[in-house]
């Protein structure tokens, strides 16, 4: 099945887009069971050594799930807990209340109870525009059980310009998928071009990974790569991209965590066969190191540390710490993970006050130092950590498509502009270009994921160079053109019904 969902009004070039959003703020929830001052504390750790403010918001509860997402100068703009949208002064968006219609939703005021349940990214076809892409939350019978699921995958657009700057809804739960799949582990990557992104889900009781690619067009999708491996029954795991797009690690309801390879070209898995198994409860708290090369995983009294390079994790791991014993109100025991701004990964005592650190996670074995119960916060933390996704992440240089110059119209070196119609296409679409210079063209249309689909060489004999394509063989969706004349190129964009 492939679907083409529009969501544009105007498009422009990435490249073009100035404005980065940084991954360099985290926020902690409280744990919801308790009553403390303060609901939960964002932490900025972009100078190197963490500030942290803590916020006491009567509109917006945090708890597990933990998006957020700032600008290019580490300033706040938009946070969720899966439920409800906060803006940089800590209110809720008038209309992003209940984004999840099921019942669960006034049960959980700290927002979902997921791992890594929703995350924001900023809008290819707006500037002002920033999606928030999060999923329901279920209860459902499963083997004489009952346990957590989810139907539906929506995106949620936001205006950041709106309201002053303090942001607006845009439209709210807009469908992205609407078949049962795992209720966590909704992620994202950069596409190898540096620009589109990845968007992967994970089905329900089976291996098979459903992922989307979002361009300035819109969503093509969904498409459907089964692992044929016993991997997933959907209970809680997290899931997560390494910060270079290259390794995906995710766990299953057992506890074992697997590593594969993800081609940012393509958007296929490689199953490594690296798993590690006969790990105890809360195993699915994990984390990659900055440069990607380590993994770190445990139970609640050990912390492991795997190589992605080894073959055979359950060999291979590395015990980095073990729980010290340290004990204030509860036991500062080891749950959630995530690797900060600062490329040190940051450890939640859940149901505590305090916060373990991994000092130099890239370091083999002990040398990674990990310092225990090293922050207190003085309100009690739960197993939130922050769904992080790498917006600065380059082209993939030396891939297929390490490059946009196939996409990008804004970059044609020409002087006159491409005209492609009639706009969408069906059997035929024409080329038009004025003041083209005479000489031998090259004339290719390449697909989203800039795969040629059609090429021609031939002479330009006049100076409005026209050419009309034979395009009902091509499957419906998004292409792009280019045509290059004597070192000139020029660049356009059809749809084909």
């Amino acid at each position: 099945m492939k679907k083409f969902i529009f969501i544009i009004v105007l498009v422009y070039s990435q490249l073009c887009f100035s404005q980065k959003y940084m991954n360099n703020l985290a926020f902690n929830g409280n744990y919801f069971l308790y009553n403390d001052t303060f609901n939960f504390v964002l932490s900025d750790y972009q100078t190197g050594t963490p500030i942290h403010q803590y916020i006491d918001s009567s509109d917006l509860q945090m708890g597990t799930v933990s998006a957020l997402i700032a600008d290019s100068a580490g300033e706040l703009i938009f946070y969720s807990n899966g439920f409800r949208i906060g803006n940089k002064n800590f209110k809720m968006i008038p209309g992003t209340d209940t984004l999840d219609y099921t019942s669960i939703t006034n049960n959980w005021p700290s927002g979902q109870p997921t791992l890594n349940g929703a995350f924001f990214l900023p809008s290819l076809s707006n500037p002002n525009e920033i999606l928030l892409f999060h999923k329901d939350w279920q209860f459902i019978s499963f083997l004489n059980c009952l346990i957590f699921t989810s139907y539906n995958a929506w995106f949620t657009i936001l205006d950041k310009t709106a309201n002053n700057g303090l942001g607006g809804l845009v439209s709210r739960n807009n469908v992205l998928y609407n078949t049962e799949m795992c209720r966590d582990g909704i992620q994202a990557v950069k596409h190898a071009n540096g620009r589109d992104y990845w968007i992967v889900l994970q089905d329900f009781d089976t291996s098979t990974f459903i992922t989307f690619l979002y361009t300035p067009s819109g969503f093509y999708g969904p498409y459907f790569q089964s692992m044929n491996i016993p991997l997933y029954r959907c209970g809680s795991h997290n899931s997560i991209f390494n910060s270079q797009g290259a390794k995906y690690a995710t766990c299953s309801w057992n506890n074992n965590l697997m590593l594969f390879d993800f081609d940012r070209c393509s958007g296929q898995f490689t199953f490594t066969n690296q798993v590690d198994t006969g790990i105890s409860y809360g195993g699915f708290f994990f984390c990659f190191s900055a440069k990607g090369n380590k993994i770190y995983r445990g139970n609640y009294t050990e912390i492991y540390q795997y190589d992605t390079t080894d073959i055979d994790f359950n060999i291979s791991r590395d015990t980095v710490a073990i729980y010290d014993g340290y004990y204030d109100g509860d036991s500062t025991k080891f749950t959630g993970k995530y690797l900060a701004a600062d490329d040190k990964i940051y450890i939640n005592a859940s149901g505590t006050k305090y916060q373990h650190v991994i000092n130099n996670p890239d370091a083999a074995g002990t040398a990674c130092n990990v310092v225990q119960h090293l922050i207190n916060h003085n309100l009690i933390l739960d197993l939130a950590f922050p769904n992080y996704i790498n917006y600065d992440l380059g082209p993939l240089v030396g891939s297929p498509c390490d490059t946009l110059s196939v996409l990008s119209p804004a970059l044609s070196k020409g002087e006159g502009v491409m005209q492609c119609f009639p706009n969408p296409a069906t059997n035929e679409v024409n080329i038009k270009i004025n003041n083209v210079p005479l000489g031998n063209y090259i004339l290719s249309i390449y697909s989203p994921l800039a795969n040629e689909v059609m090429h021609q060489e031939g002479k330009s004999t006049a100076k409005d160079f026209t050419k009309t394509l034979r395009v009902q063989s091509l499957a419906s969706g998004f292409y792009f053109v280019k045509l290059q004349v004597e070192g000139m190129e020029w660049y356009g964009r059809f749809v084909r019904e």
